[in-house]
């Protein structure tokens, strides 16, 4: 036989009978896998013009020898992110798409912040070898990174414990 969302929602409104008694349903949504589907081509299209513009960005700001770090840097922090999100299973969903925004932007910052620091140095030390104007700039930047990574996670735990079943993706 056929079966259709209207044969789990009568299966669905006879187990809540039996339960709170007599009820009215104010309103009902469904989404079905086009739908579904959809968004999560848009999530990926958001992801892809973020990283777009964040490229272009960057470009700007610096130039190709930066540009370039910098991109890996972005790729390499959305790749570990996704590799994560694969392993564990977890469904994309447009909270899962805000996060995968999210990060990309505290890396985008820390990113800036770091090749900020490697041209100011540069600048500076231009005499020295570029390994060592580079361990100096992470080096310089790296407490900076560390503090601001320990804020982030008690945020992110306390909304983990706190924030309810809707906020544990």
């Amino acid at each position: 036989g056929t079966y259709s969302a209207n044969d789990e929602n009568s299966y669905i409104d006879g187990i809540l009978e039996k339960i709170v008694g007599k009820y009215t349903t104010e309103s009902s949504e469904a989404i079905g896998p086009k739908i579904g589907s959809e968004l999560k081509s848009d999530a990926l299209k958001a992801i892809g013009i973020a990283l777009i513009l964040i490229t272009l960005y960057i470009s700007f700001r610096f130039d190709r020898f930066y540009a370039y770090g910098s991109l890996a840097a972005l790729v390499h922090d959305m790749l570990i992110t996704l590799g994560i999100f694969s392993i564990l299973d977890i469904p994309l969903s447009l909270k899962i798409v805000a996060a995968f925004l999210t990060i990309l932007g505290y890396s985008l910052n820390d990113t800036i912040v770091v090749f900020d620091r490697l041209r100011e140095t540069k600048d500076t030390h231009s005499a020295k070898p570029i390994d060592e104007i580079i361990n100096k700039s992470l080096n310089s930047t790296l407490t900076r990174t560390i503090i601001t990574s320990f804020t982030t996670l008690l945020a992110v735990t306390t909304l983990f414990i706190f924030g309810g079943s809707v906020l544990k993706d």
